[in-house]
């Protein structure tokens, strides 16, 4: 029992270590990674690659959905309205993302549980011909199965459930939808690894817009959306290069994200039919630096400068701005007992000048 208590101690210790200790060397008081049990090889070894960090981050998932709600929003109200100009992407963004991973008993390291998800909620601006606000809550489940200490692959459902508040024209869109999601982490060398996911959902959306005295327009329908996801990252410490200061780790990142929505025929409640799908997808560059000062009472903080630019936008009718610059700064603490807590500040900033957007993250999880 003791050896058991020791090793699970061990083992929240190495899931919460910063990514250049991996690639330096063992922490004092640490035994060297190989006989380390293979939960704490993995966690130590897949984090250090910056691997896990994408695998938990829904941070371009969110931005996406965002970004679609709102267009679709402005496209709306631009046929109803008549107005073709003066719209803007600019929002404030709160959110609580969290996980838990728990390697399974008896599996040796191969099995896995996953419970992850998040909290978010959207303001949107005044001044601006549409303003939304919106809540969205999802929750994940998910069994991963590790071949190796390179490698972590995993699927599972899921639950998510959004409400928006529209209030240019005091509608109401709310949404119920399900899905499966799929992840795959593979570190290729000790400099580089890919992190994907697939994304799959089923929803339920219901659009309420009060259009006269005692006159409601409304309109429920089906959608299936698909969600694609792909990181490239890099781990490099002073060891592999000297301009890299002393105990900080640099993650250059090459990104791609792609969805694509269809939505089912339906009938509105003036009579029209309704149907229609539509595609939105980008390709990013970023570079993020983290200090490895990661102890528990201790902050470790990290920046990030990156841009994205989208290849493909089937809703840029109205707002126009390919190109937005990524950045990000924040600090992590060890919570102890396997806990990790990040808090950070992040903006897209158009380089047209029409998207402007803000978010506070408060990301807490768990690895055992």
């Amino acid at each position: 029992m003791k050896k058991n208590k020791q090793l699970s101690a061990v083992v929240a210790v190495i899931a919460t270590m910063p990514a250049t200790l991996a690639v330096a060397q063992e922490p004092a008081g640490i035994p060297p990674l190989e006989t380390l049990p293979p939960q704490a090889q993995l966690y130590f070894n897949l984090g250090s690659a910056g691997l896990l960090a994408e695998m938990n981050s829904y941070e371009n998932f969110n931005t996406v959905q965002g970004r679609i709600g709102l267009s679709r929003a402005q496209i709306e109200f631009s046929r109803s309205s008549g107005i073709t100009s003066g719209y803007e992407d600019s929002s404030f963004v709160a959110v609580l993302p969290f996980e838990v991973m728990y390697a399974l008993p008896g599996s040796d390291g191969h099995s896995y549980l996953r419970f992850n998800g998040f909290v978010n909620d959207i303001t949107g601006a005044s001044g601006n011909p549409t303003q939304l606000d919106s809540s969205a809550q999802r929750l994940d489940v998910q069994y991963m199965w590790s071949p190796n200490i390179n490698t972590l692959m995993g699927i599972g459902p899921y639950y998510e459930k959004a409400s928006v508040d529209l209030l240019h024209n005091d509608g109401t869109i709310s949404r119920d939808g399900w899905g499966i999601r799929a992840d795959y982490l593979q570190k290729l060398t000790s400099n580089w690894g890919v992190a994907a996911r697939a994304d799959l959902n089923f929803g339920e959306g219901e659009t309420r817009v009060p259009v006269a005295p005692g006159v409601t327009y409304t309109l429920d329908q089906n959608d299936t959306r698909a969600y694609f996801q792909g990181d490239l990252v890099g781990t490099y410490t002073s060891r592999d290069a000297n301009w890299i200061p002393e105990g900080w780790v640099f993650h250059p990142t090459i990104s791609a994200v792609y969805q694509r929505t269809e939505f089912d025929s339906a009938t509105d409640s003036f009579g029209g039919t309704v149907g229609d799908s539509d595609a939105y997808g980008w390709l990013g560059a970023s570079a993020r630096f983290e200090s490895t000062e990661f102890r528990p009472g201790k902050l470790a903080p990290y920046f990030e400068i990156g841009f994205q630019h989208e290849y493909v936008n089937d809703l840029d009718l109205l707002l126009d701005d390919q190109t937005h610059l990524h950045t990000v700064v924040g600090f992590a603490t060890n919570l102890g007992n396997g806990g990790r807590l990040d808090v950070e500040y992040g903006r897209h900033d158009g380089l047209n000048g029409k998207r402007k957007d803000q978010a506070v993250t408060v990301h807490i999880g768990y690895a055992f």
